[in-house]
Parts: structure tokens; sequence; C-alpha cells
């Protein structure tokens, strides 16, 4: 199979998932069984959808707000909030994904929601081929898909404790 045959259908089966949701492995298994085989190589049918489910929040986290966020919503990865119920129609999750953009459902279907199912596809497709955690470059990471430590040390560390030396004890107040 060619790049270009597994971006379409990437894209493809992340339209069926965008159709019915994924509200878990068995999602995958039912509306999108072809990427079983396209992301997940090993294990059982059941471990491989467990596979993509964590790959579609890894990918849709790495996209960032407010794109992560409403492919979430559109695809029903995150719980809904309490006393919303379960989000069963496209048409909700629409309404959901549209949240994040402050426009209307039907507004957010003819203008975001395919340039986010292919953002999607392009991010689970750079995973898959280099290996990479994300799709935001290495530029800010140490060259091999790793971000930066956010704590990083200090930049002259202290000398070793053998060299500190107690401090000449002071006069007391009012001395000689």
């Amino acid at each position: 199979m060619t790049g270009d045959d597994r971006q379409r259908r990437l894209i493809e089966d992340l339209g069926r998932l965008a159709d019915h949701g994924v509200r878990g492995p068995e999602d995958i298994i039912n509306a999108a069984p072809r990427l079983l085989a396209l992301v997940a190589a090993q294990g059982g049918e059941w471990a491989r959808a467990r596979g993509v489910v964590r790959l579609l929040h890894a990918a849709t986290q790495a996209l960032g707000h407010p794109r992560g966020s409403a492919l979430r919503a559109l695809l029903a990865l995150d719980p809904a909030p309490r006393g919303m119920g379960v989000r069963l129609t496209k048409t909700e999750r629409r309404h959901a994904a549209s949240v994040y953009y402050r426009i209307e459902g039907d507004t957010f279907r003819k203008t975001h929601e395919k340039n986010l199912i292919t953002a999607l596809a392009i991010e689970i497709d750079h995973r898959l081929t280099t290996g990479h955690d994300t799709t935001r470059g290495d530029h800010a990471g140490d060259g091999h898909g790793r971000m930066p430590s956010t704590r990083p040390g200090p930049k002259n560390p202290p000398p070793p404790a053998s060299t500190f030396r107690p401090l000449a004890k002071r006069e007391a107040k009012g001395g000689p």
C-alpha cells in the first residue's frame, strides 16, 4: 500500500468514526475495522482496538486547543459532562465541537469538520511513519520527537559539599 492510499484510507476511516462516534474500542471494531490493520499490527483485535483509541487520544491531544478539543467532542472521545447524557448523534457531537469555535453546529460541519479530520489523519500518519510523538516538529525538542524537560537543571551546579567552610563566629553585640 502506498503512502497516498494509507492517507486516503485514514481520512475515510476517521470520517466513519466521526459518523458513529468512538465511545470505546468496540466502535473501532464495528465502524472502522481497517484501522486495526493500518494502525496496530500486533495483538488480538481487542488489544489493537484499544491501541487505536489510545492513538486517537494522543493525536487529538497533540493537535492542541481548539482543534484537538473539537475533534475529541466530534468523535465522542471524552466522556459527556454530568447531566448531559451520552452524545449519541452526530448532530449533538457536532454541536459540542462547534462550541470550541463559537459557531453553530451546521457552520462547523461546513467550515471545519473536513479540515479537522484531515489534520487528525496527518497527525496519525506522522506518528505511524516516523515514530515521533507529534507533528509539531523537533525544533522545540531533542531531535528525537521528545519535548525538553520543563525543569532544567541549574546552569552552574553548586560546588561539592566538601568545599564549604563554616562562617567565623561573630562577636556579640556590645562587645569590647
